[in-house]
């Protein structure tokens, strides 16, 4: 899988595979709602100067919550990316319980209309369904 680190901070890497064709964001460490709000702008900057539309995030190493930022994640980011293209987006779940309850309520808040957006707890499963290109 040939991948090129376009990003790389403390809170966030963003890498691109080429082939298969998915982005690969690894949120890790401590998260705040600035660290989220910075990053997902980072991650908004090169996806619409990219064409593909696939996600995998990864928040299994997030340690912290980051209530702070999820209604502006699900409200605002989400629909922003949709609209610049994103078609699926396979979110690991982190294993730390007030990262995953951040995810959780920022799930709960993204317009139903973006219904590709999953939640996994194994990389291979996430992996599977972000390419199987029946479930577009």
């Amino acid at each position: 899988m040939p991948q090129t680190l376009l990003y790389s901070a403390p809170h966030l890497d963003i890498e691109y595979y080429e082939q298969p064709d998915y982005w690969y964001f690894n949120w890790k460490g401590l998260q705040t709602a600035e660290s989220v709000f910075a990053g997902g702008e980072k991650i908004y900057e090169l996806f619409v100067a990219g064409s593909c539309g696939r996600v995998l995030n990864d928040n299994r190493l997030v340690v912290t919550s980051w209530y702070g930022a999820t209604e502006w994640a699900g409200k605002e980011w989400f629909p922003r990316m949709f609209a610049a293209g994103l078609t699926r987006f396979a979110w690991l779940v982190p294993e730390a319980l007030f990262a995953e309850m951040s995810m959780q309520r920022a799930l709960e808040v993204i317009p139903p209309e973006y219904e590709q957006v999953r939640t996994f707890d194994d990389v291979d499963r996430a992996r599977q369904w972000l390419l199987d290109d029946d479930r577009a």
